[in-house]
C-alpha cells in the first residue's frame, strides 16, 4: 500500500460544471436539514488505489466499533468526479456495511464549500496505518453473499482448485497497474518506480511453495510481464480465467497467506480478511506493518557516494526510511538493491518451516530481533527522522526474517561518528 494517501478531508471544488451545480441543487436540502438539525459532517473522498480502497475504509469501521458516531454525526464518502472506483465488487460490499461511496456525497460535499461551510473535523482513524492495534482489537466484519460465495469457488473448481486446497497468493509491484489506470500515469509511475521489483527473483520461491503442495496464484489484473511456470499448481491471475473483480477479493479472502512487496492487493487479505501476509522488497522500512504477525525482509540501501550499503541507523539517520518517491532517492544519491531470489526462498523456507512447528529456534535469534527493533525504535537524531512512523507505531508483532539478519549484519551497525546527512 501507498502509505502516503489518507483519505482526503479537504478536496477542492474547482469552477463547478453544469453537472456539478445540477448536482448541488439536488443536495441542497440536504445540506439545508443537516445545518436545521446541527449535524456534525465529515467527508471522505476515496482514492481509486485498491488497497486504500480496502486499508483505509476497515481502520475507518475499526475505529467506528470503537467509538461509534452519535446522533448528531454524519460521515460522507465519494469519489471526485472522473475518478472510477478500483473495485466495484468492494464498493458493494462496503455498502453493506452502511460506507456508501455516492457522487451525490461530492456534490453535498461541493454545497458546503461552495457556500464556505467547512465541515467539522472529527478524530477518527483515515490512515492505512494500525498504530494502535486496531485491528487485533475488532471483529472481522467483510463478508460474501451466499451467492458470491458460490459463484466463486465455481470458478475455483472450474481451474481445478477445490475449497481444501492452500492457496499462496503473490503479488508485485510494477509500473504497468499505474500506466493503465492513472490520470498521469508517467507522473505517477516515476514516482512509484522505487517500490517495483522483479516477478522472476520470486519464482525460486514458488517452486517451493508448489513443491511443499500448495496451490500459487500470482494476483494482479494489470501485470508488466506474465509469469510462466509450467506446474499444475500454479495460475497466473492476469491471464486467467479467474480474473474478475469478484475473484480480486475473494482468492485474497481465503488464502493460506499473502506474498507481497506492499502493492495494496495484500491490505484485501491483511486488514479485510485477518489473514497473514508475508513481505519481502519493502521499499521504506519506516512503514513496515509492524503490528501484524507477520515476517519480512527489504530492500537494501546503497550509497552513491561512498560506493557502500547502508545501516538501519544510517537510512534513519538520512531519512530515508520514510522517502515516498524516487526523487527522494535520487536527490539524497540513493539506491534502492532489491531482495536476491536466494533472500526471498530463505524467507519463504522459515515461513513455512514456522507455520509447521519444524522451525528450530536459533541461539541467536532473539538477540537479532531485538538489535533491529532497538534501533528502529530509538528516538528520533534528525528532523527528517521525526516524521518517520519508526515513532508512531506502537504495536510491534513483526519478525525480521532471520537469515536475513544473520546474513547481512552491517544492517544492525551502530551509527558511524560521522554520516552525511542527505540534504547537506
Amino acid at each position: 500500500m501507498n502509505p502516503s494517501h489518507h483519505l482526503n478531508t479537504t478536496s477542492s471544488v474547482n469552477a463547478p460544471s453544469l453537472t456539478t451545480l445540477l448536482g448541488c441543487i439536488i443536495m441542497l436540502p440536504v445540506f439545508g436539514l443537516l445545518k436545521v438539525f446541527n449535524i456534525r459532517v465529515k467527508f471522505y473522498d476515496i482514492p481509486n488505489r485498491i488497497g486504500h480502497l480496502a486499508g483505509n475504509i476497515e481502520l475507518y469501521i475499526c475505529g467506528l466499533h470503537h467509538r461509534p458516531l452519535n446522533k448528531k454525526e454524519r460521515h460522507f464518502f465519494f469519489y471526485p468526479p472522473g475518478v472510477k472506483s478500483a473495485n466495484t465488487q468492494l464498493d458493494r460490499m462496503w455498502k453493506r456495511n452502511n460506507v456508501h461511496i455516492s457522487i451525490f456525497n461530492y456534490y453535498l460535499y461541493a454545497v458546503f464549500r461552495i457556500l464556505k461551510h467547512t465541515p467539522n473535523q472529527l478524530m477518527l482513524q483515515t490512515t492505512d496505518r494500525d498504530v494502535d492495534g486496531l485491528l487485533e482489537r475488532t471483529p472481522q466484519t467483510m463478508r460474501f453473499t451466499s451467492e458470491e460465495t458460490i459463484t466463486a469457488y465455481d470458478q475455483l473448481n472450474a481451474c481445478k482448485i477445490s475449497p481444501t486446497d492452500s492457496i499462496i497468493c503473490i503479488a508485485t509491484r510494477d509500473a504497468a497497474y499505474l500506466n493503465k489506470t492513472h490520470h498521469t500515469p508517467q507522473i505517477a509511475a516515476d514516482a512509484h518506480r522505487f517500490r517495483n521489483c522483479n516477478i522472476d527473483h520470486y519464482t525460486l520461491a514458488i517452486q517451493q511453495l508448489l513443491e511443499n503442495g500448495h496451490t500459487v496464484i500470482r494476483m494482479g489484473s494489470i501485470v508488466e510481464k506474465p509469469l510462466t511456470l509450467n506446474h499444475p499448481k500454479f495460475i497466473e491471475y492476469s491471464t486467467s480465467s479467474l480474473k474478475s473483480e469478484l475473484m480480486d477479493i475473494f482468492i485474497p479472502s481465503i488464502c493460506t497467506y499473502f506474498i507481497s512487496c506492499g502493492t495494496g492487493l495484500d491490505a484485501i487479505s491483511s486488514y479485510l480478511f485477518r489473514r497473514p501476509n508475508i513481505y519481502a522488497n519493502i521499499s521504506h522500512i519506516g512503514y513496515l506493518n509492524t503490528w501484524e504477525n507477520s515476517i519480512a525482509i527489504f530492500k537494501k540501501t546503497w550509497c552513491n557516494r561512498e560506493k557502500r550499503l547502508l545501516s538501519i541507523a544510517e537510512i534513519r539517520k538520512k531519512g530515508a526510511c520514510c522517502f515516498m518517491t524516487t526523487h527522494d532517492f535520487e536527490q539524497a544519491g540513493l539506491t534502492l538493491i532489491e531482495n536476491t531470489a536466494e533472500e526471498i526462498h530463505e524467507l519463504i523456507i522459515e515461513k513455512e518451516q514456522r507455520a509447521t512447528q519444524q522451525w528450530v529456534v536459533k541461539d541467536d535469534e532473539v538477540e537479532l530481533q531485538k538489535q533491529f527493533w532497538s534501533i528502529y525504535r530509538a528516538p528520533c537524531q534528525t528532523e527528517h527522522d521525526s516524521h518517520c512512523m519508526t515513532q508512531k507505531n506502537k504495536i510491534f508483532h513483526l519478525k525480521i526474517g532471520y537469515w536475513f539478519l544473520k546474513n547481512n549484519s552491517f544492517l544492525l551497525d551502530p551509527m558511524p561518528l560521522q554520516v552525511e546527512d542527505s540534504t547537506a
